[in-house]
């Protein structure tokens, strides 16, 4: 009796070994998935990082320094553009072009030229909303590129 409880053990742990055996087919692919939808959490972390990352911060330039931009009455708003003039037809009919500002101010702002003015170009007139150039030269470039900067108080 005792070999026969003992090759019933020794059965046993072989079917058991044989289940186990059959069993590493089926673990190797529970291992693979669980690599692969390791990989994809990795993958998909990394580019919302990256997104967040490529937000702009928030931003005080339409402030001055130390000023609270919740104040909108003292911000001041900064914008700047490149325009075309054209060349004048003559020299007793010079050219004038009115530029519009994206966003009006509540008095002329303080205008500037980085790269000064030439081609015969000058500023002809100047209000809250837009300004006016004036280019009296009739030879040269057909168009000249001018870059301007306006910095004021925003209209209400």
């Amino acid at each position: 009796m005792r070999s026969l409880s003992r090759a019933k053990r020794v059965g046993t742990l072989q079917g058991s070994v044989g289940v186990l055996k059959g069993n590493r087919g089926t673990m190797w692919r529970v291992y693979l998935v669980s690599a692969l939808i390791a990989c994809v959490v990795a993958v998909s972390t990394t580019l919302v990082t990256l997104r967040l990352a490529a937000l702009p911060a928030p931003s005080t330039q339409g402030t001055r320094g130390g000023e609270d931009p919740s104040h909108a009455g003292n911000s001041t708003v900064v914008l700047e553009d490149v325009v075309e003039v054209p060349l004048a037809k003559s020299r007793s009919e010079p050219q004038e072009m009115e530029v519009f500002y994206k966003t009006p101010f509540a008095a002329p702002p303080h205008l500037t030229f980085p790269e000064n003015l030439e081609g015969g170009v000058q500023v002809a007139e100047q209000k809250a909303g837009s300004f006016k150039l004036r280019r009296t030269a009739t030879d040269g470039l057909i168009y000249v590129k001018v870059k301007w900067r306006a910095e004021g108080r925003p209209a209400q």
